[in-house]
């Protein structure tokens, strides 16, 4: 699951000088997305960024506009513009995809009811179309689940389906759930099918050409896989449970990306979780595991050492550069909590790269994601997050030779671990299948300003 970060959002001084070149024109790209229309009071609850095809940056993040809890959308396009949307009802987006490279954004996440102050999980998609502008967006209530966390997109069957975690209250008590759910043959109705999960803490969930993983732990040393079949998700290779016993501990959550390129199917199966733990109790590692789900082997396992712990916030695959990016909360060496991108490579032992962002120190960052330039592949990451008044991004290409303005990089002398092999557990799903009334959510638009923010480069 990926962490939700409590922010305090403090009222700043907009800046002045506009920025309007093309993504592409940039080895490095930092800026601010500030609305002069949406005054928030008290706290940012979470927020999240990924990149949408071609060259657009989405965003979901939520606080509390005129006394009520909000979600709202900002959408940057080409680094030349931006728009944002307040989302009525209180729909709060906890995740998103965009469905291959069309105009079409699938999204799970909740619904707050202010009345009853509590959710109910919903999941649909939105519409933005090529000029960046939020055409429409529309929903259906998972009315078992309090709120869908993460999702991923597959066409399964010929349709496209849904394929989303997440988790309900009951009486301080969490239950985790899978749903999957896909447009149905009735008019203006969708149809989804809910299990309750005994995987006992979900971390993420992730697609490949020919799988769908969710990803769990025990939180001590144990990583836990279940698999679906992308052609037929009833498949009863659901029912098994496969457990890794690691012998670092899991701190922190796995976090998981395919390691193929998505909208092409050529049978890549393999997937990477990183993770941060004590190895033998003692020291503190970032490790990096590659798996095959196709046979659900392990088929590398490396990891780097650290002054300090450190704290895995997003997880993307640079297809074009055959790189796992990863974002981290601190510092190594725990100089300054200033966040680095971390730069994997899962097919070779050779040394990591990270990238420091030579901003103010506390200057947080929340996601991470791919920025395709085209359907072949992504050399580009980018990165999400808030703060004060403005929506922050960077970007960089990682497959460039030339400086970059607004990060430092160093190298991370790195080990080959262990492989671990698997125990197959059996662990049964029961689904319960629904219908459910496709609904509209109301978008108002507000007006957006962007502007330069990376001051010092030489930093």
């Amino acid at each position: 699951m990926k962490k939700s970060i409590l922010l305090l959002f403090i009222v700043t001084v907009l800046c002045s000088r506009s920025f309007g070149q093309p993504i592409t024109s940039y080895v490095s790209l930092s800026q601010d997305v500030s609305s002069s229309s949406i005054v928030f009071g008290g706290s940012i609850l979470y927020d999240k960024t990924i990149g949408m095809y071609p060259q657009k940056a989405v965003s979901c993040y939520e606080g509390v506009i005129s006394g009520e809890r909000r979600g709202v959308i900002t959408i940057v396009k080409d680094a030349m513009s931006a728009k944002s949307y307040v989302l009525y009802p209180q729909i709060l987006v906890r995740d998103m995809v965009q469905s291959g490279f069309s105009d079409r954004v699938c999204f799970c996440g909740a619904r707050w009811d202010p009345v009853l102050h509590d959710s109910i999980g919903v999941m649909g998609y939105m519409v933005i179309n090529a000029a960046g502008i939020l055409q429409s967006m529309n929903y259906i209530d998972v009315d078992e689940v309090g709120v869908l966390t993460d999702l991923v997109r597959v066409m399964s069957s010929g349709r496209e389906v849904i394929v989303s975690i997440g988790q309900k209250e009951y009486n301080s008590t969490r239950q985790n759930y899978v749903v999957k759910g896909y447009e149905s043959s009735y008019t203006n109705t969708w149809e989804y099918d809910v299990a309750p999960l005994s995987d006992k803490y979900i971390t993420d969930i992730v697609s490949t050409d020919d799988y769908v993983a969710i990803v769990s732990t025990d939180l001590i040393h144990n990583l836990r896989l279940r698999r679906f079949n992308v052609m037929n998700l009833d498949d009863a290779m659901k029912d098994v449970l496969y457990e890794y016993p690691l012998s670092e501990n899991i701190e922190f959550d796995p976090e998981a990306t395919f390691l193929g390129r998505e909208e092409v199917d050529a049978g890549e199966n393999r997937i990477a979780l990183v993770h941060s733990g004590l190895k033998n109790d003692m020291y503190w590692r970032m490790f990096l595991k590659v798996m095959d789900l196709s046979t659900m082997g392990m088929t590398n396992a490396q990891s780097h050492h650290l002054n300090e712990k450190n704290y895995p916030i997003d997880i993307t695959y640079l297809s074009e550069k055959k790189t796992v990016a990863v974002l981290e909360f601190f510092d190594p060496g725990y100089v300054a909590v200033n966040p680095t991108v971390v730069l994997f490579k899962p097919d070779e032992l050779t040394n990591y790269v990270y990238y420091k962002f030579n901003y103010d120190d506390m200057l947080y960052w929340h996601s991470l994601s791919k920025l395709c330039e085209t359907p072949a592949g992504a050399s580009f990451y980018l990165c999400g997050g808030v703060y004060g008044v403005d929506k922050r991004y960077h970007i960089h290409n990682v497959g460039s030779l030339s400086s970059d303005q607004c990060v430092d990089s160093y190298g991370i002398a790195i080990d080959r671990d262990e492989r671990v092999e698997y125990t197959a557990l059996p662990s049964p799903l029961q689904f319960t299948h629904n219908l459910s009334l496709l609904q509209d959510a109301l978008c108002v638009e507000r007006i957006d300003l962007i502007n330069v923010f990376c001051p010092n480069p030489n930093k």
